[in-house]
């Protein structure tokens, strides 16, 4: 067998696949809102959202971030994060926000290689985020 050859892109698994599928998104899900929703630094974005909603919002878009993401999910990002720029949202806040999700990465036993790309998704989306990438 040729060990120079490559695996067809299809067959390579997302991390969502790699990471443990739905439940395991529901576990890191569980977790990272526990830390975010009890941050005093955060409290300010998330004061008027129950957990619950924000929990199925959170699915959503780790599932992309897990999956990879395409320029349509930064505006996606953009539009679902808007009101909360006039809070006063910025990098600081964004910072936090990535650093529960490493930890509770890390708690529930994602693989760092696995944390490392999710980040670089996440990181990705900082400019939509924050209201900074240029519109379309």
């Amino acid at each position: 067998m040729n060990d120079t050859k490559k695996c067809p892109r299809n067959m390579v698994l997302s991390i969502f696949q790699r990471i443990g599928g739905d439940d395991a998104v529901e576990s890191l899900v569980t977790l990272f809102l526990s830390r975010v929703f009890n941050d005093p630094n955060l409290h300010t974005f998330f004061s008027d959202i129950s957990m619950a909603k924000q929990a199925e919002k959170q699915k959503s878009f780790l599932t992309m971030a897990f999956q990879g993401s395409s320029d349509d999910d930064g505006e996606l990002m953009r539009e679902s994060h808007a009101r909360l720029l006039p809070l006063g949202m910025n990098d600081y806040h964004f910072d936090l926000v990535i650093k529960h999700l490493e930890a509770s990465m890390y708690e529930v036993n994602v693989a760092p290689e696995l944390i490392a790309e999710v980040l670089g998704v996440c990181e990705s989306m900082r400019e939509f985020i924050l209201g900074r990438a240029p519109h379309k």
